[in-house]
């Protein structure tokens, strides 16, 4: 099955303003970036190795927070804050409440990778 290099969710509120997102980058070793509040992606907390048949990826938005699960085990704890952003739009953007998402990927890469957001 042709599954994605990359996964991109973006979050709205209510008025579908924008309201934080992520992108997955598939590789080696995958990283991540957040909308409206990094300029370059960033390795995972956790060594997140891509050697297995399936992979299983959680992601959960919470106000400024956002956490992400591979195959069960937490790579990500981030909160974006004045200290952890370099895009100053973070505080709009990342304090509204998500109640819509959107999602793409691209389709390049040959391995099975489900992704599930709550």
């Amino acid at each position: 099955a042709v599954v994605s290099t990359q996964s991109r969710s973006r979050y709205f509120d209510e008025e579908d303003e924008a309201a934080g997102g992520i992108t997955i980058y598939f590789k080696s070793q995958p990283s991540y970036k957040l909308f409206n509040c990094m300029e370059k992606s960033r390795s995972f907390d956790q060594y997140t190795p891509i050697i297995e048949d399936s992979i299983f990826w959680s992601i959960e938005k919470r106000g400024h927070r956002m956490t992400v699960w591979c195959n069960g085990k937490q790579v990500l704890d981030f909160t974006t804050s004045s200290e952890t952003c370099t895009d100053v739009s973070f505080t709009e953007s990342w304090g509204r409440k998500a109640v819509k998402m959107s999602f793409d990927r691209s389709k390049k890469q040959q391995r099975r990778n489900l992704l599930f957001f709550r």
